[in-house]
């Protein structure tokens, strides 16, 4: 089964690396590189900033943005509001990865609103990283209910508040490895079942009879585990693992990522229960041309519950990663369950020799597990490809505005706007 889900994966993008011109899109390093703020300047500045060549980055020098944020997915609709991000080295510049930060205010065009803060920071000589990811959301999204195999049919839509503060501490020990702890609460609140909301409005009201209560999979599942309908919580304490020996964290031509972290979540730490999870998480990055980025990217993420009962809001689920980006072609949370599996495979290359224009083909596997209606995981999979453009925002940093379109499995499709790349 895990066979299928790298060849499914890889079909796609290996013909498109096979078929297509090689000499038909093509990067000539004496070309000068350029980035989309580049058209704001006078020709006569951009001649001036090409004759004096690519300059080094400096340490402890701090590089501030201020955006408009721009996005688009099936779950939020248009999604609009401003970026700040600062980004700075805390060491010497050979011997340190950049750090960075956002700070993120969005209003969707499905009455939503996210304020999100992410942060990768790398202190002197790489010597520890601090990871965050903070949110604010007042939001909605559907849910299918549990296992890969549901359909379309099943949608119900979920309105909720989630405060999410997750704050990871990792120390290196030795080259490109860390270990550390992490703190982990997530405050779901006002959750509220649009098709249960009907029928208890419907209940309370009839007229001509007594209604007939049908549950939904969200109320269903809340109910038979003992959570409260409207609210749950989760607080953990988390062991992570993690190597990373990427040249570069936002947009890599070549090196690993592989991280493993387990969360056990408890009562007495402020959640709605015990419960133990494993996630697991890769990324492989091979640059197929000496010269040109032309880059081969690969991603796994593995989610389980080992042990106790977890809030659905909690349960492993395909677009929750980090930065949302999975499961392109499919809605966040589509697919929800106990165990989840997924792989995506992506090729990357310039169009422009400047490399202001680059573009992507990409596949991905999803399977998930419904452990009360006997579903294993991998007994049902879903697929997506697709394809988009990058603009280059950011030279120096590698940082792409990036625009995807996508078709899944049960007629899904999505169109897709993110600042940085999915993986």
């Amino acid at each position: 089964m895990m066979l299928k889900f790298y060849i499914s994966s890889l079909f796609l993008v290996s013909f498109c690396v096979l078929f297509l011109p090689k000499n038909t899109f093509a990067q000539q390093n004496q070309i000068p590189q350029r980035q989309l703020f580049d058209y704001l300047k006078k020709k006569s500045t951009r001649e001036k900033s090409d004759s004096l060549g690519v300059q080094k980055e400096e340490a402890h020098k701090t590089f501030y943005g201020l955006i408009p944020a721009i996005a688009s997915n099936p779950t939020s609709g248009f999604i609009y509001g401003l970026a700040g991000n600062v980004s700075r080295y805390f060491g010497n510049v050979d011997s340190t990865r950049i750090s960075a930060m956002s700070i993120v205010a969005n209003l969707t065009t499905k009455n939503q609103f996210f304020l999100t803060s992410r942060s990768n920071i790398y202190t002197k000589n790489d010597n520890w990283i601090l990871q965050g990811d903070w949110r604010f959301l007042i939001s909605n999204q559907p849910t299918y209910g549990l296992g890969t195999g549901t359909e379309k049919k099943d949608k119900v839509l979920m309105n909720y508040n989630l405060f999410r503060f997750h704050q990871t501490f990792l120390k290196k020990t030795t080259k490109n490895l860390y270990v550390g702890l992490g703190f982990h609460y997530d405050n779901w609140s006002n959750i509220k079942d649009e098709l249960m909301e009907k029928q208890f409005e419907a209940a309370r009201n009839p007229i001509f009879m007594p209604i007939v209560i049908s549950p939904t999979p969200y109320y269903d599942y809340t109910i038979k585990n003992g959570f409260e309908y409207n609210q749950s919580s989760a607080s953990s304490i988390s062991l992570n693992i993690i190597y990373d020996s990427r040249d570069n964290a936002n947009n890599a031509y070549k090196g690993s990522y592989l991280a493993l972290n387990y969360r056990q979540a408890a009562k007495g730490l402020g959640g709605s229960s015990d419960y133990g999870q494993i996630f697991a998480e890769a990324r492989h990055f091979i640059k197929i041309h000496p010269e040109k980025p032309r880059i081969l990217a690969f991603w796994a993420i593995s989610q389980i519950i080992t042990s106790g009962k977890t809030p659905y809001m909690m349960l492993p689920a395909s677009g929750w990663d980090t930065y949302g980006n999975s499961a392109r072609g499919f809605p966040q949370g589509r697919f929800r369950g106990e165990q989840l599996l997924y792989f995506e495979t992506e090729y990357r290359q310039n169009i422009s020799r400047n490399g202001l224009w680059g573009f992507v083909v990409y596949a991905n596997t999803t399977s998930v597990s419904n452990v009360s209606n006997n579903i294993a995981l991998g007994k049902n999979i879903d697929y997506a490809a697709g394809a988009g453009l990058r603009l280059k925002l950011n030279k120096i940093s590698r940082t792409n505005i990036c625009f995807d379109y996508a078709i899944g499995t049960q007629s899904s499709s999505g169109f897709f706007i993110n600042v940085q790349e999915m993986f």
